[in-house]
């Protein structure tokens, strides 16, 4: 499977693409990105150290212990809600602002607070609303559902009823796939954005993917080992080959060592 190492790689890409302007209030916007960043950094790093290989009586620590991330998230929020948003309108830069403050939400776990600044985003764009937070506004949403579809496993795990577990994996398939709201059509979506970066297009191929593979570990998890069905194998091989189009060769290899897919041409 993949791990949760991949999960967060694909989120510092996205938080290194998000400011990217010099104008009016970005200075302020371009400190609360800086927290922001440091907070997926650190994120990033402690799963990079829960998963590297270690030797039997290896206790030495990888890195030095790690801040807390939560903490820049925080941080990140206190710069956003001291800025002016009739300001940040003139200069074109209250929907990134917006963008930014559903990004930390989600990273601490926030739920409905993350979906109401996406709401908020969604309203301030505008003519002058770039690609790429297009992109990011439609794609939110469906990371926020598949952090939930993954908590939901979480809990469900401690199931010993099976008919229980077996409802539960319904119930987180119906979050990943089900529906024009459900985490894989929303990040697909996202991904169709006109005029969106090639690297942007990568990161949210990587999303989709993660999405089967929190999938994959339901079925894993909830329905006694069994694999994934055929029809989600074939797209998960079209979805790696789409990644190999896309310029991500590499990536796309990897993540076939770790994935069930199946070329089904």
């Amino acid at each position: 499977m993949i791990l949760r190492t991949h999960h967060m790689l694909a989120t510092l890409l996205l938080a290194c693409l998000l400011l990217l302007t010099a104008c009016g209030g970005a200075m302020a916007l371009r400190d609360a990105q800086d927290h922001y960043n440091r907070g997926v950094e650190i994120e990033n790093a402690a799963t990079l150290q829960a998963w590297s290989p270690r030797t039997e009586n290896d206790v030495t620590p990888l890195v030095p212990i790690l801040e807390d991330p939560n903490v820049h998230y925080y941080a990140c929020l206190s710069v956003l809600a001291e800025l002016d948003d009739a300001e940040l309108s003139r200069d074109d830069l209250l929907t990134t602002r917006r963008i930014l403050e559903a990004m930390c939400l989600w990273r601490l776990g926030k739920a409905k607070d993350a979906r109401s600044a996406v709401d908020r985003a969604r309203k301030s764009i505008n003519d002058a609303t770039g690609p790429r937070d297009r992109a990011f506004i439609t794609a939110l949403p469906g990371f926020i559902k598949m952090d939930e579809a993954r908590d939901e496993l979480g809990k469900a795990k401690a199931l010993q009823d099976a008919g229980a577990r077996a409802s539960e994996a319904s119930a987180i398939e119906r979050m990943l796939f089900s529906g024009t709201d459900s985490a894989q059509h929303v990040i697909a979506n996202a991904r169709s954005t006109s005029g969106i970066t090639d690297n942007l297009k990568i990161a949210l191929y990587w999303y989709e993917l993660e999405v089967y593979n929190v999938w994959e570990e339901v079925v894993f998890e909830l329905r006694d080992g069994a694999e994934i069905s055929e029809e989600r194998q074939c797209r998960i091989g079209e979805l790696l080959e789409e990644l190999r189009q896309a310029g991500a060769t590499v990536l796309a290899n990897r993540l076939k060592t770790e994935l069930q897919d199946k070329n089904c041409d």
